[in-house]
């Protein structure tokens, strides 16, 4: 645990102290009632099973989901707080045990759910009307409901807080990322306890009847992570078919999404903003892939009817990557990503903030490439030279505060680095991290 930052050390203590007081707590209640440990076990049993068969989300911080939850709401609601603890406690430390989890996630997991099921537990008591059947009245209803938003807020949250703690990124980021687009998943576990409740009630043995319904929605995550995954890949891949056909060229749209990185953390931007304009300029040049190698790589320089070709490239990709639902919002920056601050741009001639701040990031980032790799016609500019054009073109060809976000990195890398000049800057960052998702951290 040592090796986690401070913050994340502090936060699992905490939820571990609060989650024993529960544990606890809730003791002399079982022990009063002998008859509850077997519905304790028999739970226990099936929210450990549940927990066995995660499905890890793609990012940030790949954590996990599972349908444990609809079990341990069922238990929340039909016996209350003490069993809910309990079933929680024994069945979330037995699937860790199993997982063979670092004892750290393993301590965050369980305190999570001893918490989150015990809170719940008590609040169904709280509102409901004396009947535990969650369709006894409107009063079980909205009950039911705000059981249900109660359980998305405190389980994401918590989750949320501990990838922001252990990676130093905000957890407002964290949430966007990773749960904001399951959010009905989330939200469908609380009612599909309370139909395990309704079941129960009716005959213990009829909540075999909620196999299919569970496996269900546990393949409709698996296939949301999956997509997401796969879209990621696939762009990817068309990005780097781009820089391939081309060995002078090589890596382009990598060192173009590095630098525009440096650039965003320069400006202070937040984490999802960073991750956006890295991510879109790995494809600023996606468009490029219907065109011939003749006019890719010409060294002359083009005819009128060639340039007009070349310049349909940011169209080209824009219109690409919109028809992939979870990356629409990179579209405007890689439509814009050749427009210059004095409106001389193309494809829609914007000025100034007209152009989208990601895509006035990526010019910046794409004309510092170029500047300083060697091409086949030219040799690569010293970074001395690159940072005078920059100087030279703030206000004109540049948006001046995203020009003086570079050349501050620049400036800084030169002080740091005091022979810089004899070297190409780009064969120095090579080591530069990209911004990536990320790493495991939880399972939630």
């Amino acid at each position: 645990m040592r090796e986690l930052p401070r913050r994340a050390q502090v936060y699992i203590i905490f939820l571990a102290l609060a989650a024993l007081l529960g544990i606890l707590g809730m003791l002399p209640t079982l022990m009063a009632q002998p008859s509850l440990w077997p519905v304790v076990l028999l739970f226990a049993g099936l929210i450990c099973l549940s927990d066995l068969f995660p499905i890890v989300m793609p990012f940030p911080g790949d954590a996990e989901m599972t349908v444990s939850g609809a079990v341990q709401a069922a238990v929340a609601i039909l016996f209350g707080p003490a069993v809910a603890v309990w079933a929680a406690f024994l069945g979330t430390l037995v699937a860790e045990a199993i997982l063979r989890r670092a004892w750290h996630k393993a301590t965050f997991n369980v305190s999570q759910m001893v918490i989150t099921f015990g809170a719940m537990g008590s609040l169904y008591r709280l509102l409901y009307d004396g009947s535990v059947n969650p369709l006894n009245s409107p009063q079980n209803a909205a009950a039911l409901a705000i059981l249900a938003v109660f359980y998305y807020v405190v389980n994401t949250g918590m989750v949320s807080l501990i990838i922001a703690f252990v990676n130093q990124v905000s957890a407002s980021y964290v949430w966007k990322v990773s749960f904001r687009n399951i959010a009905w998943h989330e939200l469908t576990m609380v009612p599909l306890g309370a139909m395990i409740a309704i079941l129960w009630q009716a005959s213990p043995w009829a909540i075999v009847l909620m196999v299919l319904p569970l496996a269900v929605v546990r393949t409709s995550l698996l296939q949301s992570s999956t997509l997401q995954l796969q879209t990621m890949e696939t762009l990817m891949a068309l990005a780097d078919t781009i820089d391939q056909r081309d060995p002078t060229t090589y890596e382009h749209s990598q060192r173009v999404a590095m630098f525009a990185e440096m650039i965003a953390r320069e400006m202070g931007l937040p984490q999802d903003q960073v991750e956006l304009i890295s991510m879109s300029a790995r494809l600023h040049d996606v468009g490029k892939i219907g065109m011939s190698n003749a006019l890719l790589y010409k060294p002359q320089q083009f005819s009128l009817e060639e340039w007009h070709e070349f310049r349909r490239h940011p169209t080209i990709g824009a219109s690409m990557v919109e028809n992939f639902p979870l990356f629409r919002k990179g579209r405007d920056l890689i439509l814009h990503h050749h427009e210059r601050w004095d409106g001389q741009g193309y494809p829609d001639r914007l000025a100034g903030e007209e152009i989208p701040l990601g895509a006035r990031i990526i010019a910046a980032a794409d004309a510092l490439e170029a500047m300083t790799a060697d091409r086949v016609y030219r040799d690569a500019l010293t970074l001395d030279a690159a940072v005078e054009e920059f100087r030279r073109e703030r206000g004109r060809q540049f948006d001046p505060k995203v020009a003086d976000a570079l050349i501050a990195v620049l400036e800084r890398y030169r002080r740091e680095e005091p022979d810089w000049e004899r070297e190409t800057f780009q064969k120095r960052v090579r080591g530069y991290p990209v911004v990536q998702p990320i790493s495991s951290q939880v399972g939630s």
